[in-house]
């Protein structure tokens, strides 16, 4: 245990944010089922993963675009309505066309989850068509915009079930902190860049998410650290946020990560 210990403290900081990212990770996959486990070491690096982060976060963001733009749409079925849910739904079909697929490179569990993306999706878009497709409305029309939402919400959900790295990110500064989830104080592990890291994020408060204003974003972007940019991918704003919601007090980390692993 004490040889575990010096070499722990002896590690760079890039191989503790891997290792404790990893580690985070198979923890709130316990939390929800142990496929998660699976899924989330099928991918062969941190790098890979994030990369796969990355295009889960886009699809859910143009999926809810979507949804918005189709709202809007069925409220007021006007041409420039008509454009804007055009542009949102080759948006939302670009993305989930870009969601990593290949069976050897992201295993059984994440292909299982992401086909059911793809073939959900897929069927949904035809009733969705029917709606957009109507000239008059009937009163049988309203089982297919209740069939329409429900299918929503199911995408909605298993893109969900593909992103868990922006959570154990965000877990992660939330970490650094030096505070638990009761507002008491403990010691983060020695570090050569722990004084750095924490120094970024000095002026952050617990219990006060306010206090947080992009303090995250110049770690998110060093490549060092994390193995690529995650601002560039996309990924710090969903960080950022729930790193926010991990400020809200006592028991905010426990929400958080039930609120989106389940």
């Amino acid at each position: 245990m004490k040889a575990f210990k010096r070499a722990w403290l002896h590690f760079p900081i890039a191989k503790k944010t891997r290792s404790f990212t990893m580690l985070v990770i198979i923890v709130i996959a316990l939390a929800v089922t142990f496929n998660l486990i699976i899924n989330s070491l099928s991918l062969t690096s941190l790098g890979g993963m994030v990369r796969a982060a990355s295009a889960c976060t886009i699809a859910q963001e143009a999926m809810g675009e979507e949804v918005d733009a189709l709202t809007k749409y069925v409220r007021q079925p006007r041409p420039g309505s008509r454009q804007a849910l055009a542009r949102a739904i080759a948006k939302t079909e670009k993305a989930i066309s870009a969601l990593p697929s290949d069976y050897e490179d992201i295993g059984p569990e994440r292909y299982g989850r992401t086909w059911r993306v793809l073939n959900t999706y897929g069927e949904y878009a035809k009733y969705r068509d029917q709606i957009v497709t109507l000239t008059e409305r009937e009163d049988g029309d309203i089982q297919l915009f209740y069939k329409i939402s429900e299918m929503q919400g199911y995408i909605s959900r298993y893109l969900q079930d593909l992103t868990c790295i922006p959570l154990a990110i965000a877990d992660w500064f939330r970490y650094l902190l030096g505070v638990d989830d009761k507002g008491q104080k403990f010691e983060c592990s020695d570090d050569p860049l722990l004084a750095d890291l924490q120094a970024a994020l000095a002026d952050v408060v617990w219990n006060d998410p306010e206090s947080y204003k992009g303090q995250l974003l110049g770690i998110l972007s060093n490549k060092a650290v994390f193995g690529s940019d995650l601002v560039e991918l996309g990924l710090a704003e969903k960080i950022e946020g729930m790193f926010k919601e991990m400020l809200a007090g006592e028991g905010s980390v426990r929400e958080t990560l039930h609120k989106y692993a389940g």
